[in-house]
């Protein structure tokens, strides 16, 4: 069915708020896995949705509540809803692929902390564990469609901040 331009228009009002965002978020991630296939308007009224959700956290630098809906987006059936929120204006912000990569980082440390027997290759371990982080927030830089010299400056500046080897950047700088 068709959302009328008033729910719209509550919707985005909601979405102003960090709370509303988040809201939004919990509600798809916990939809999703539910049902295999929606009927196309309830598609569409989802991808509408995403968007509205995506222009207020770039206009609020959400970038938390804005990487969780990029991961919802991603782990879709067939990845398609991608292709319907790639134009979105976040996806060419630097600022929010580096603060989505250390809030997964950090979530992934969380995580961990607690439950990870201490080993002696622990550091090892880590650096693994980051690195495949690393080629999986190339992949979605990747599927939406950035351009080769964002990605880069992105595999710079997370080589520079994790204070990764040299030979490790420009190893995951081929990854074309």
């Amino acid at each position: 069915s068709n959302i009328s331009a008033e729910d719209k228009a509550k919707f985005g009002q909601y979405c102003q708020k960090p709370t509303g965002r988040i809201w939004f978020a919990r509600c798809v991630e916990a939809q999703r896995g539910r049902a295999e296939r929606v009927e196309e308007d309830c598609f569409f009224a989802i991808v509408q949705a995403l968007a509205i959700a995506l222009y207020e956290c770039n206009e609020a630098d959400d970038w938390k509540t804005a990487s969780t809906l990029m991961n919802i987006a991603a782990r879709s059936t067939n990845s398609i809803s991608i292709i319907f929120v790639k134009d979105q204006p976040i996806w060419q912000s630097l600022r929010f692929w580096n603060a989505a990569f250390i809030n997964s980082i950090h979530i992934d440390k969380q995580s961990r902390d607690g439950y990870e027997v201490v080993r002696r290759d622990g550091a090892q371990h880590t650096g693994h564990m980051t690195m495949g982080q690393l080629n999986t927030f190339i992949s979605n830089m990747k599927s939406f469609d950035l351009s080769r010299e964002m990605i880069r400056e992105f595999v710079r500046k997370q080589c520079e901040f994790l204070h990764l080897p040299s030979d490790t950047e420009n190893l995951i700088q081929n990854f074309r």
